[in-house]
């Protein structure tokens, strides 16, 4: 009986003999086989043969030239197995037909015989195809348990194996097993309820009947346990399926924990948004991105506007003022379509009745489930702009009440000036002109003294001695009052000053001054930086203050005078400080001042020398002060401009002129 075959036979021939091998094909085509058919006739062209293209069954002739079918199917069996060979030949006995079925041939067929043929091929043929696609299968099968297994062990879901009839756990994945912290085998052979998803067992039976019935079932909220107490939020997904010809229930668990948790924040932060919303205390809108329409407002928008909220939805901005026309609305959206965000500082709206109001309004673009909203946010500034209007007015009459002071302050300026100058000019020219007088008292007394002193009497020579004490004291007044005359006026030349040299050198003539009238000063002097300034007038300061110093130490038994200087800002700060008298500081602030003295007679001068200080560091664009305790001694400090912040010497040509200002 010839098998019909699904498709034409790829028919290999070995046959030495072209008339034998045509009487197959013969035979083949009279039984209706359709087929395509390659003869050869040797080893060479029988392998080139099954190399080209694997036939679908191979016909051999037993006694070919060098060898035999023996040979030909050893060599097929080795490499393809399961290929139909059908030995075809004149005569053969049944022991050698028998040794090569054994050796793999699928039949025997003897060409007197050859009516047998189309039978033996279809049969062999479809044998064949059958256990190919037998092959395929179980390949293919092999191929999908693999790709299971990896997707059961891979999966970051958890995978549960339940048993048809019991309900147990035959298997878990790792993640299943990660999820609830336990082993894998620890799980296998427990019931979901062990893991808290059902209340009991008898609760758990009824859920399994049901996937039963059902086949398939989903629990989108489901809580496990896991070890040590845990809770687990999770969707459980069961579904019922043939494997190795019985049924199973397989399960899909999900944490949902996180998402349970991004949802229970995200309600919580809806709910704040909407209380923030309904309780603002500035207006907010929500527009439709698209069509700028007003979807919703809040209590206090409305409120701000006088409508209703139902009267506000459906509406345009410039419905409301906030723009002359829709033409001029629809640029604003497209503005903020492009941008992203529109900003205005002082935009006006319209209220119910009419009135205008000014308020700062910002839209942002946003999107709320998948739609594009857009919110402002609005804020009254009426009453603020209103105040910036009275302010501004304030602020322009200030400016022009101030305007009308300084120009009263600066002619009186002007006036003191001139008035100032005009002393100054008093004061010298009044000075210079007493000199040439007082200088004839004192050499007529003098001469009076040297001459005449035998014809006075005892009160004579006193009165003459008070006149000529008094005239000294005048002379070195006077002398004084053109010494700060001359400061104040002279310029100023200004070098780089070696201060530590100045003090040494007048802490030198004074110590030797002293040393002639039998006293010993103790002066130590510190590091002193350089300045820029007049080198004669910085000698002037240190003269002053170092005198000063000298003096009002001369009634202790242990005179000590220190000098020192230390950096701050962009000042150097130099002090003089000794053991002296002291003073005491309510009366600092006269200290400075020209002809005042805090000490009696019993120290002389003319109140004049630390004015003389302070004008020149005012010149140098410097201060002076001092500290004092009576009978504790005092310190005088004066700053001066560190050298790198020191000006140009035509700049403080014009710093000294104000400072000669009274």
């Amino acid at each position: 009986m010839v098998v019909p075959l699904e498709r034409p036979l790829d028919v290999l021939i070995l046959e030495d003999v072209r008339a034998d091998a045509e009487l197959l094909e013969r035979a083949l085509s009279q039984a209706g086989i359709v087929f395509k058919s390659r003869c050869v006739d040797g080893r060479d062209g029988f392998l080139r043969a099954l190399a080209d293209s694997l036939p679908d069954i191979i016909l051999a002739d037993h006694v070919l030239p060098g060898f035999t079918s023996r040979w030909a199917l050893d060599h097929v069996r080795q490499r393809h197995p399961y290929l139909p060979v059908i030995i075809v030949t004149g005569m053969l006995d049944d022991a050698a037909a028998i040794a090569l079925v054994e050796a793999g041939a699928t039949a025997c067929v003897l060409k007197r015989n050859l009516v047998r043929l189309p039978s033996v091929v279809t049969q062999a043929v479809s044998h064949a195809r059958s256990i190919e696609a037998l092959r395929r299968s179980e390949q293919e099968l092999r191929v999908s348990e693999e790709r299971y297994r990896r997707l059961f062990e891979s999966a970051r879901d958890g995978i549960l194996i339940l048993d048809w009839e019991t309900g147990r756990i035959v298997d878990a994945n790792p993640a299943f097993a990660d999820l609830v912290g336990a082993k894998r085998e620890e799980c296998r052979g427990r019931q979901l309820w062990d893991f808290g998803a059902f209340v009991g067992a008898e609760e758990e039976r009824a859920a399994f009947a049901k996937v039963k019935r059902s086949g398939y079932v989903r629990y989108e909220d489901l809580s496990l346990e896991a070890v040590g107490g845990r809770r687990i939020d999770a969707e459980l997904t069961a579904s019922v399926y043939e494997a190795s010809g019985g049924r199973v229930v397989q399960c899909l668990v999900r944490d949902v924990t996180d998402q349970r948790l991004a949802l229970w924040e995200l309600e919580a932060s809806e709910q704040r948004y909407r209380r923030l919303f309904e309780t603002a205390r500035d207006g907010i809108l929500i527009l439709d991105a698209d069509s700028g329409q007003i979807l919703d407002v809040n209590p206090y928008f409305a409120g701000l506007l006088g409508f209703a909220r139902e009267e506000c939805r459906g509406r345009q901005l410039w419905q409301l003022g906030a723009y002359p026309s829709a033409e001029a609305n629809a640029r604003a959206l497209a503005q903020l379509e492009a941008a992203g965000q529109l900003r205005s500082d002082d935009m006006p709206l319209q209220t119910k009745s009419g009135r205008y109001i000014s308020v700062e309004f910002i839209a942002n673009v946003y999107e709320v489930n998948g739609e594009r909203v857009v919110q402002c946010n609005v804020h009254d500034v009426t009453e603020r702009r209103r105040a910036q209007k009275e302010i501004e007015a304030y602020r322009s009459l200030l400016e022009r009440t101030v305007g009308a002071r300084t120009t009263e302050l600066a002619r009186a300026n002007a006036a003191l000036r001139s008035t100032a100058e005009e002393l100054e000019s008093f004061a010298f020219s009044v000075s210079h002109d007493l000199c040439a007088p007082l200088r004839a008292v004192i050499g007529f007394a003098r001469i009076l003294e040297e001459k005449h002193a035998d014809g006075l009497d005892e009160e004579g020579r006193r009165l003459l001695g008070m006149v000529r004490e008094g005239a000294a004291g005048l002379e070195k007044m006077l002398g004084d009052v053109l010494d700060y005359s001359h400061i104040t006026r002279s310029d100023m030349v200004a070098a780089t000053v070696d201060m530590e040299e100045l003090a040494r050198q007048v802490a030198g003539e004074l110590a030797q001054a002293a040393a002639a009238s039998g006293r010993r000063l103790d002066i130590e002097i510190g590091r002193l930086p350089q300045v820029v300034g007049d080198r004669g007038l910085l000698q002037r300061v240190w003269a002053n203050l170092l005198g000063n110093a000298v003096k009002f130490t001369a009634p202790k038994s242990q005179a000590r005078i220190g000098i020192g200087a230390t950096m701050s800002g962009g000042e150097v700060i130099y002090h003089v400080r000794d053991t002296g008298v002291g003073f005491d500081m309510e009366l600092s602030g006269r200290l400075f001042n020209a002809f005042q003295r805090l000490h009696g007679q019993e120290f002389a001068g003319s109140g004049i020398g630390l004015a003389i200080v302070k004008r020149i560091l005012s010149r140098h664009r410097g201060r002076v002060w001092a500290e004092g305790r009576p009978g504790e001694g005092a310190t005088f400090y004066f700053a001066l401009p560190r050298p790198a912040s020191v000006v140009p010497r035509e700049i403080l040509k014009v710093h000294e002129e104000a400072a000669a200002r009274p």
